[in-house]
């Protein structure tokens, strides 16, 4: 059982990184024609049909498999359960009591295109963002946080080691997030992503 101050600190540690993912997801939109795409994002139309349930790509077995850790069962928390035309973002927020380290817990987000008429090109364009201009911080002093290119998949993804977060996308209907707050070490880390994303892919 996750205690009271655990539960508090959870959610007070991802509430925060739905505002900065939301604060950047705008930022985003206004991409810079002068960088190179480097796009691997398939061109479909833009979907609008309701948003997946993103509890669902990913069930507990899958989860507690591709971590390994040392639980039965995982706490659960669904975002949006009810989707909607009128969404634009699905999150599952995964967490569990680790023995070391009590606040752990993984972020899986699904957005659509808000502005599928103004912004054919969203989910390219948040993937340069990301790199090329960075990812601002709750603080207004801190620098914008960089992302790389993640190698090695068969689809377009960009990660920053420091916030443990990773942007993914195959065509432009969706673009997905993974955020861990897990302190298990970069390598861990980006096998966890390799093996989630994999599997996300496969079935969206």
């Amino acid at each position: 059982m996750l205690n009271i101050q655990t539960m508090s600190t959870i959610k007070h540690l991802f509430s925060i990184l739905m505002a900065v993912l939301v604060i950047n997801m705008i930022s985003s939109c206004k991409s810079d024609d002068s960088k190179p795409s480097n796009s691997t994002i398939a061109p479909l139309e833009a979907n609008l049909d309701k948003l997946p349930v993103a509890c669902d790509i990913i069930d507990e077995k899958t989860m507690l498999d591709i971590l390994g850790i040392d639980a039965t069962s995982l706490d659960i928390s669904d975002g949006n359960k009810s989707g909607g035309s009128s969404s634009n973002t699905a999150s599952c927020f995964y967490k569990w009591n680790d023995k070391v380290y009590d606040a752990s817990g993984v972020l899986i987000l699904v957005q659509r295109n808000p502005l599928p008429d103004e912004l054919p090109d969203f989910v390219q364009a948040t993937l340069n963002n990301k790199k090329y201009e960075g990812e601002n911080s709750m603080n207004p002093n801190d620098p914008p946080k960089k992302y790389k290119d993640f190698e090695g998949l068969g689809f377009q993804a960009v990660y920053n080691e420091e916030l443990g977060r990773y942007y993914f996308a195959k065509d432009v209907k969706y673009l997905y997030s993974i955020a861990f707050n897990y302190p298990v070490g970069q390598d861990k880390l980006n096998e966890y992503f390799k093996a989630l994303s994999t599997a996300i892919m496969a079935k969206m």
